[in-house]
């Protein structure tokens, strides 16, 4: 899972990690981009991200089913401790 974003304020739409809370559900803060070839690295992901290309997860969920490439996915998390 590719995680990026900046840790000094909540960012909208980022999940907030906080001490009473013993579990978070990750699809709605997901989002996701497919590479068709499965040969992307981090780095050219990162850049992807930062163009805007991940994409809301569809229905909120992880299931794609049996497809080619691989699946890249981006969260923003906060954490208040």
């Amino acid at each position: 899972m590719l995680l990026a974003g900046p840790a000094t304020a909540a960012a909208e739409g980022a999940a907030v990690l906080d001490s009473g809370r013993e579990s978070l559900r990750l699809a709605p803060y997901l989002t996701h981009l497919v590479d068709p070839e499965g040969r992307a690295d981090a780095a050219h992901m990162f850049a992807q991200a930062e163009r805007g290309s991940f994409q809301p997860l569809p229905g909120d969920s992880t299931t794609f089913g049996f497809t080619e490439g691989t699946h890249w996915f981006r969260a923003q998390l906060f954490n208040q401790n």
